[in-house]
């Protein structure tokens, strides 16, 4: 159907005018299923916690982009396209405050879950906790009505705990620190959020050669064929 001007709208009928209108909005849904940019514009993002500790609600904010921000969208959707078929992943390195986890940790691992049925996404950082709030803000998103009306899906109701959660659509998200026992998970998207907790964790050889076997033998091997990797994280070190 071509758009119809303002005075063509006008001419139809009340109902007529009502199932445009539904028309439009249907192919409005849609882009944001389809498009990453468009996701990010129509649904609220976690902000600050209601309340500390371990918390369930969180201050809603509608992100506007910045053009850092939509060179991190761009790259995962040309993942999710499969433009870069050849590429296995994304990495990320932004100084603190920069808002690399909320596009690449949050808002992705969400957009990505629901617009591909049956995805397995795996997500970690140096700590358990800090995994898990990742864990809370997708499963945030994922629970609103936003989220239900673009992607026609929404969280099971027989598995929502925080660290381990599930879609309707087939799709799960699994988080767990650096360390942590993934065995028995495989994933189509393996994120990683900050795999050294800071400066003097960097500054350690010991501990740096420590997270990359981690990284290698414990976390890319529970990557299915053609599965992608997302590295977010500061660049703390030349190693």
């Amino acid at each position: 159907m071509r758009p119809l001007t303002p005075d063509q709208i006008k001419k139809l009928s009340t109902q007529d005018q009502q199932e445009y209108l539904e028309h439009l909005e249907a192919i409005h849904l849609a882009s944001g299923k389809d498009s990453f940019l468009s996701f990010v514009g129509m649904v609220d993002c976690p902000g600050a916690p209601v309340t500390e500790p371990e918390p369930e609600v969180y201050y809603p904010q509608r992100l506007v982009p910045a053009a850092h921000h939509k060179l991190m969208i761009d790259a995962v959707q040309r993942i999710a396209d499969g433009t870069d078929a050849d590429i296995d992943g994304v990495i990320t390195l932004c100084p603190p405050g920069a808002s690399k986890s909320t596009y690449m940790s949050v808002l992705a691992p969400a957009w990505l879950m629901g617009r591909m049925p049956g995805t397995n996404m795996i997500c970690c950082s140096y700590g358990q906790d800090l995994a898990n709030r990742f864990g809370r803000r997708v499963r945030t998103i994922c629970r609103s009505p936003e989220f239900s009306t673009i992607m026609g899906c929404g969280i099971t109701g027989d598995n929502q705990a925080v660290d381990n959660w599930s879609l309707t659509n087939g799709s799960d998200f699994r988080a767990a620190g650096m360390g942590a026992a993934v065995t028995g998970f495989r994933a189509n998207f393996l994120g990683l959020d900050d795999p050294l907790k800071g400066r003097e964790e960097a500054d350690s050889q010991v501990i740096r050669d420590k997270v990359y076997t981690g990284m290698v033998d414990d976390l890319f091997t529970r990557l299915k064929p053609g599965g992608k990797a997302f590295l977010t994280l500061t660049h703390w070190s030349e190693d």
